[in-house]
């Protein structure tokens, strides 16, 4: 897998790896994407690549402390080195998806109140509201802020140490402070995505829902890549599938 390295490492070359569906991918990983109303296409933009990184292991340290006649102190502290394994990460990326949001709708051309004032206390008021016909809105591109670290493996890679390891990443990276900026307007499911880049064969394999025996290889390929993804995103992990 050097090669997804190298193309990684080429600035021409590195948005070749992630199609369209592994953008939007990423982004459910990220955040929910029915809440942010958007739709492809995608495009990625690499404001940060770094190949090979040190992902420096962090430990949460807490504690409490009483001094002779004085009140009990709780302490909660983070540090770092006392762990010697370092996370396995082939590279981290910080920058944005682009994709597109659909603003604006059709104007409100008629509003009727109609009002029943039946017996006391029993009053009923109803509001009609007429929109203006449908009409096309232009998509606007809109960049959403993302941090993903990419896990780059073989076919055959165990599924566990997967996600073992992307359990320790993601918090890892989190406590170093590596994460998109949290936005008030677009809510996060994780602010540190983790992405696997694995080679579509993978999905060859009849361990993995989804597709029927009637499908060709590619279809049945899509179809398990979309049910595995389905349930990946909910837990800030995205599928970035390569050619073999």
């Amino acid at each position: 897998m050097d090669s997804v390295l190298v193309r990684l490492g080429d600035p021409g070359a590195r948005s070749s790896l992630f199609d369209d569906d592994a953008l939007a991918a990423i982004l459910a990983a990220g955040h929910d994407p029915e809440l942010l109303g958007i739709e492809g296409p995608y495009s990625a933009v690499f404001d940060e690549i770094a190949i090979g990184p040190f992902v420096e292991p962090a430990s949460a340290v807490r504690g409490s402390w009483q001094p002779l006649g004085g009140a009990s102190v709780e302490v909660a502290l983070r540090a770092s080195g006392l762990r010697s394994e370092q996370a396995p990460v082939e590279a981290l990326w910080r920058g944005s998806v682009v994709a597109r949001s659909r603003r604006g709708g059709e104007p409100v051309t008629g509003l009727a109140l109609d009002w029943d004032a039946g017996p006391p206390g029993d009053h009923r008021a109803g509001v009609t509201v007429t929109y203006a016909p449908p009409r096309e809105v232009e998509a606007a591109a809109r960049p959403i802020a993302v941090a993903v670290a990419l896990l780059v493996r073989p076919a055959g890679a165990s599924l566990t140490e997967l996600l073992r390891t992307s359990a320790r990443v993601r918090h890892d990276l989190a406590e170093s402070g590596f994460g998109a900026a949290p936005d008030p307007d677009r809510p996060q499911r994780h602010p540190v995505v983790v992405a696997w880049v694995l080679p579509e064969t993978v999905f060859d394999d009849d361990a993995w829902p989804g597709g029927t025996a009637a499908m060709d290889a590619a279809a049945r390929r899509a179809a398990r890549r979309a049910r595995a993804g389905a349930w990946l995103s909910t837990t800030g992990l995205a599928l970035v599938p390569i050619p073999a």
